[in-house]
């Protein structure tokens, strides 16, 4: 990947701060309308971050273990 300027770079990661944002938003609004929301453990856990790595951006979400656990076993009763 080619070397980004300042601008480009500040567009990238703007760029994948608002998908992160996005994604989290999404996976908050699943957890309430499903009705999976007991504590609000799981919803406080919900991040995202972006990184430079080497000469890449990578947009990392993060979330307790369990959340993902807990969205398989509600789809699988379905």
């Amino acid at each position: 990947m080619k070397e980004l300027n300042e601008v480009e770079a500040l567009f990238v990661e703007e760029v994948l701060s608002t998908h992160g944002e996005y994604i989290v938003d999404l996976m908050q609004a699943s957890i309430e309308s499903l009705n999976l929301r007991i504590t609000d453990d799981l919803i406080n856990s919900l991040d995202y971050k972006v990184e430079h790595r080497g000469s890449d951006y990578v947009l990392s979400i993060s979330f307790l273990s369990y959340g993902r656990a807990v969205e398989i076993l509600s789809n699988k009763s379905r």
